[in-house]
C-alpha cells in the first residue's frame, strides 16, 4: 500500500461536517422571514425548512399538504417559532395571505399584505414560491405606495477606526412584469442609522460615516413610502500598529503542547469531549503533535486509549452521513500510520466508495461530502487519475459560487469554512493536472479573492464574509493557505494575522475559545483546529 504522509492540512478538513452538516441536513434550508409593518416588527429570524414540506390549514378550515422548499413553509415556520397566528384564502390561483397577528388587510385592500423574495416582488403566490438556503422572505403590511422594501448595503462591514464607510440605499423596481426582471434605484434623503448618528441619503442614495470608537454598531435605514431595511452591522477595530510576534518556533510549540494538555485533560476512557467527532479530530492533532514535538506531547497511555476509540469504531456506507463519517475515519487512520485499507480487517476506502452514487460521493445536494471524500482518497494513496478522485473534485465544483466561494451544498450561498476546505483539497491536486485533467486554476483563483475578502481587521475570519471573526473559521482558513505554501504572516490585515486571532483566544489551560464573547462552543474541537493552524503555520516557515 502507498499511504502518503498527511499534512496538516489534510488531517483538518473533515471537521467541516460536524458544523456544516449538524446545523443544515442534507433536508433542510435555512431562511430568513422578516415581517413588517409600518411601525412594528414582527418577526425577523432564520427558520429551517425541510424538502418534505408542510401542512397548513387555509380560513375555511381546509388542510394543504406542500412539498418541497417553499415560501409558505417558511411562514409557517416563522409562526410556530415566533408564536404569532396568521390566515389565507386558497384559490386555484395559490394562498392569499389575509392577516398576520393583529394586522388584517383592509376590505378596500387600503392596506394588505405584499409579499418580496430577496427584497425583490414575488411573482407567486407564497405556496408557488420556492427558496434556497440563505433566501430572505420579507412580508409588509400597508398601502400600495408605502410597503416597497429599503434595501441598506455598507461597502465595508468591518473597518478599522478613523476609517470611512459608504451606506447606500436603494428600492427594486420591476420594469417587465412578465419576467418580473427590474433594477434598484438610489433613495434621497433615506435616514441612515448608525449606533446614535443618523444622516441623510444624498441623491446617489449614499452617505459617510466614520467611527473613532472600535465596536459593535446596529444599522438601519427608513424613508417615507418605504418598509424599513433590515439591520446591518457594522464592526470598528482598534488600529494595531504592528505585527504581534507569534510565530517563533518556540511560541508555536509552547501553544500547541498546551493545547494539547487541554485535550488530555477533557479525555476519559479514550473519548474526547465524550464525542467519538471530537476524538478523531483530537487524535489528528495529537498524532502530528507528537511527530514535530516527541511522543511527551502527551503520556502513551492516553494516547493509546484514544487510538483504540479511533481503532475500534467501524462507520457503514448505509449510516446516515456515511461519506462524512468514513471520510474522517480515515483521515484518522491515516494520521495514525495505520492502514485505511484494512484496519481491523476492513476496507474502510472500499466503504467510501461505496457511498458513491451518480458520479458523487453522499447526498447529491451536498458538495461537503464530496470534499472530505477527496481528501480521504488522497491522504489514502489514492492515484489523481483514479476516477473517485476526479469525481470528488469534480462534484465540488458544483458548490462554487459567481463571488468565487463554495457553498455547502449545491444551492447553498457561499461561506469561509467550505471554501477553506476546497482550497485544501485544490492544494493536494496541485502539480497533478496531467493525472487528473481538471482546469483549477480560475476556481482557485475565484477562491481565495473570496477568501481575500473575509479576512477582518483582527485577522481572523468568520462563517460568512460579513460574520464576526471565530477560531474554528480562522484555523481553517490559515490552514486553506497553507495548503498552497501561503503562510500566515504572509496573509495579514490591520497588521493581523490569523494565527495573531487565534493565539489571542487561548486561555491559560490550553483551550481555545470560539470568540472573545466566549460564546458556548466545543472548545475541544476549537483546540484541535487551533494546533493544526499552528503547526501548519511551522511547517511552512
Amino acid at each position: 500500500m502507498n499511504t502518503r504522509t498527511v499534512l496538516p492540512s489534510i488531517l483538518t478538513v473533515v471537521m467541516l461536517c460536524i458544523g456544516a452538516q449538524a446545523a443544515h441536513a442534507a433536508s433542510y434550508a435555512g431562511v430568513n422571514v422578516r415581517i413588517e409593518t409600518s411601525s412594528d416588527t414582527v418577526y425577523n429570524s432564520t427558520v429551517y425548512i425541510t424538502d418534505d414540506g408542510c401542512t397548513v390549514i387555509d380560513s375555511a378550515e381546509e388542510e394543504h399538504a406542500l412539498t418541497g422548499f417553499n415560501a409558505m413553509c417558511a411562514l409557517d415556520a416563522a409562526a410556530q417559532d415566533g408564536g404569532f397566528e396568521y390566515s389565507f384564502d386558497a384559490s386555484e390561483y395559490g394562498f392569499f395571505i389575509t392577516a398576520i397577528g393583529e394586522y388584517t388587510n383592509a376590505i378596500d385592500y387600503s392596506e394588505y399584505w405584499g409579499s418580496y423574495l430577496n427584497l425583490e416582488s414575488m411573482t407567486a403566490s407564497l405556496d408557488y414560491t420556492e427558496v434556497q438556503d440563505g433566501d430572505e422572505v420579507l412580508l409588509t403590511f400597508g398601502g400600495y405606495a408605502d410597503i416597497s422594501p429599503l434595501r441598506l448595503t455598507l461597502d465595508k462591514n468591518h473597518v478599522v477606526e478613523g476609517n470611512p464607510i459608504v451606506a447606500k440605499v436603494e428600492y427594486f423596481v420591476v420594469t417587465d412584469w412578465l419576467t418580473n426582471e427590474g433594477e434598484y434605484f438610489p433613495v434621497e434623503n433615506a435616514d441612515v442609522t448608525i449606533g446614535r448618528s443618523i444622516k441623510h441619503t444624498n441623491v446617489d442614495g449614499e452617505v459617510e460615516f466614520t467611527f473613532n470608537t472600535p465596536g459593535e454598531y446596529t444599522a438601519e435605514a427608513v424613508a417615507d413610502g418605504f418598509t424599513r431595511s433590515v439591520n446591518a452591522t457594522l464592526t470598528v477595530y482598534a488600529e494595531y500598529p504592528e505585527i504581534l510576534s507569534f510565530f517563533s518556533t518556540s511560541s508555536i510549540e509552547d501553544q500547541v503542547r498546551s493545547g494539547a494538555e487541554y485535550l488530555v485533560h477533557h479525555t476519559v476512557d479514550g473519548k474526547v469531549g465524550e464525542s467519538r467527532a471530537t476524538t478523531e479530530w483530537a487524535v489528528q492533532a495529537i498524532a502530528q503533535a507528537r511527530a514535530l514535538y516527541g511522543n511527551d506531547v502527551i503520556d502513551d497511555t492516553t494516547f493509546q486509549s484514544m487510538v483504540d476509540r479511533v481503532v475500534a469504531y467501524h462507520p457503514k456506507a448505509s449510516q446516515t452521513n456515511a461519506a462524512s463519517e468514513i471520510s474522517r475515519h480515515i483521515l484518522a487512520l491515516v494520521s495514525l500510520g495505520l492502514d485505511p485499507r484494512n484496519s481491523d480487517g476492513i476496507d474502510f476506502v472500499r466503504r467510501l466508495k461505496n457511498t458513491m452514487s451518480d458520479r458523487q460521493f453522499g447526498d447529491a445536494s451536498l458538495c461537503n461530502d464530496d470534499i472530505f471524500a477527496g481528501l480521504a482518497l488522497v491522504a489514502a494513496g489514492e492515484k489523481f487519475s483514479s476516477k473517485p478522485l476526479r469525481r470528488a473534485m469534480k462534484a465540488s465544483l458544483t458548490c462554487q459560487n459567481e463571488d468565487g466561494g463554495f457553498g455547502y451544498g449545491v444551492n447553498s450561498t457561499s461561506d469561509v469554512d467550505t471554501t477553506a476546505a476546497w482550497l485544501m483539497l485544490a492544494g493536494e491536486f496541485k502539480g497533478h493536472k496531467a493525472k487528473h485533467q481538471i482546469e483549477l486554476t480560475d476556481p482557485r483563483k475565484s477562491a481565495f479573492n473570496f477568501m481575500k475578502r473575509g479576512q477582518h481587521p483582527d485577522g481572523g475570519w468568520g462563517y460568512s464574509l460579513d460574520a464576526a471573526s471565530n477560531s474554528s473559521t480562522t484555523a481553517w482558513a490559515v490552514i486553506g493557505y497553507d495548503a498552497h505554501d501561503i503562510t500566515a504572516d504572509q496573509r495579514v490585515k490591520n497588521n493581523q494575522s490569523g494565527i495573531d486571532f487565534i493565539t489571542g483566544l487561548q486561555g491559560n489551560k490550553g483551550g481555545v475559545q470560539y470568540n472573545e464573547e466566549k460564546d458556548a462552543s466545543n472548545i475541544a474541537l476549537n483546540t484541535a483546529y487551533a494546533m493544526m493552524a499552528w503547526m501548519g503555520t511551522q511547517l511552512g516557515q
